[in-house]
């Protein structure tokens, strides 16, 4: 290492050891430029990612668009291992430039199809970049997009699970947000959450903004099949930022019930649905469609027979309904019971099996008490029992011989 650069080496390390990171940024934005590639080798060689934090933030942000330094898969590695081992004090002095490098390192992954690689060490960047997990950077829209195109999407709950309060206006635009929300939504889905699916994307319409989007257009589509599986055939309404011509189109999916009603509005939305990617969703939709029905019967009958239901809810078979049936009892989602000698289904009021369910509960509770009862009770009766005493004493004895022997 020649003099020059020893001294370069010496003033990042000693700036940073004062803690002034003003002063080297300046340092740095001035040299940088001008170095040698071999210079910016030698660099890179002799900076820890703990240490010298904001030197290698600012210097892997230099060399993102430098590939004659660093070939991609280098620039990787080490931008992984920084957001792994990084210092949570000296990334908080520069955020701007690390959110920054995070939306290179995601934009990179992305087009080299090796999403997976980048999520673990995302993560690791959130939770150093904040301690409050409300607060929202752009980085969380990275990290989203990650999981969800790498199908990791069970890694990323306890991050995308918290509510945002605070947005940082750092390296942090509107369409950063509307993405995000986009993505949290999607994630939902594939995690079955739909209620929260739904708060997202309906977030995401409600936003502040003038813009007409193809992310916002999206997410109506997506808002619209999830709202079908929460509520049913309840409308939603549309935003005025929604400016897709096939909006209408998509609406119709909420009162098209028989077969040919839903024939029809996929012979119009079809095409573009499958582009969108929502065929597995709307498959869902359909089987919370019957089971909607089969729901809004409760609040007529008390009692119908299978084939009844069947009819009524426009199922197409006896046995559909049944496994239909069952199914939204396991989940809690119908309070009945179904009598297959006589082939009825008796709806129950939810509060009458509610508080069967709570009577079966204080039986349990009540059994255990008892039984900790009598444990307690057992217990103290070997503690005053003499000959129990004298064999525990006896066997403490022995154990204490074989020690001794073994000269332990």
């Amino acid at each position: 290492m020649d003099g020059g650069v020893e001294q370069l080496v010496h003033n990042i390390k000693q700036l940073t050891a004062e803690g002034k990171f003003g002063r080297l940024k300046e340092v740095l934005q001035t040299r940088l430029s001008s170095l040698s590639t071999a210079t910016l080798n030698i660099l890179l060689t002799h900076l820890d990612g703990v240490q010298n934090t904001f030197t290698l933030t600012l210097l892997l942000l230099f060399l993102a668009k430098k590939e004659d330094v660093l070939q991609p898969e280098e620039w990787i590695t080490m931008t992984s291992n920084l957001f792994h081992n990084a210092s949570k004090e000296h990334i908080r002095t520069c955020k701007t430039e690390a959110i920054q490098l995070a939306k290179n390192y995601g934009n990179l992954l992305l087009t080299l199809e090796q999403a997976r690689r980048g999520v673990l060490p995302l993560k690791s960047l959130i939770s150093l970049l904040n301690d409050d997990p409300t607060t929202f950077t752009a980085a969380h829209t990275v990290f989203a997009k990650l999981c969800l195109k790498a199908k990791l999407c069970p890694l990323s709950m306890d991050v995308i699970n918290h509510s945002i309060c605070i947005i940082e206006q750092e390296s942090c635009e509107a369409e950063d947000v509307l993405c995000y929300l986009y993505y949290k939504g999607r994630i939902q889905c594939v995690m079955k959450e739909f209620e929260n699916a739904l708060r997202s994307f309906s977030l995401l319409l409600s936003f502040p903004t003038e813009s007409q989007s193809a992310i916002i257009n999206q997410a109506y589509k997506y808002a619209v099949i999830v709202n079908i599986i929460v509520n049913g055939s309840e409308s939603l309404a549309r935003p005025s930022c929604v400016s897709m011509g096939n909006a209408s189109q998509y609406e119709k999916l909420w009162s098209a019930n028989s077969d040919e009603a839903i024939a029809n509005v996929l012979g119009d939305v079809g095409d573009d649905m499958t582009e969108s990617g929502l065929n597995g969703l709307w498959k869902q939709a359909l089987v919370a469609k019957k089971m909607h029905r089969i729901k809004d019967l409760t609040k007529t009958f008390v009692t119908l027979s299978i084939s009844d239901i069947a009819h009524r809810a426009n199922i197409h078979s006896e046995d559909e309904t049944l496994t239909l049936i069952c199914e939204m009892v396991r989940k809690g989602l119908l309070c009945a019971v179904v009598d297959l000698e006589r082939h009825i289904v008796m709806f129950k009021d939810e509060i009458q099996q509610n508080s069967r369910n709570l009577n079966a509960l204080r039986k349990e509770l009540f059994e255990v008490a008892t039984l900790n009862k009598k444990l307690r009770e057992a217990n103290d009766n070997l503690e005053v029992n003499e000959e129990y005493q004298r064999a525990i004493s006896k066997d403490s004895k022995s154990l204490t011989t074989d020690i001794d022997v073994l000269g332990l």
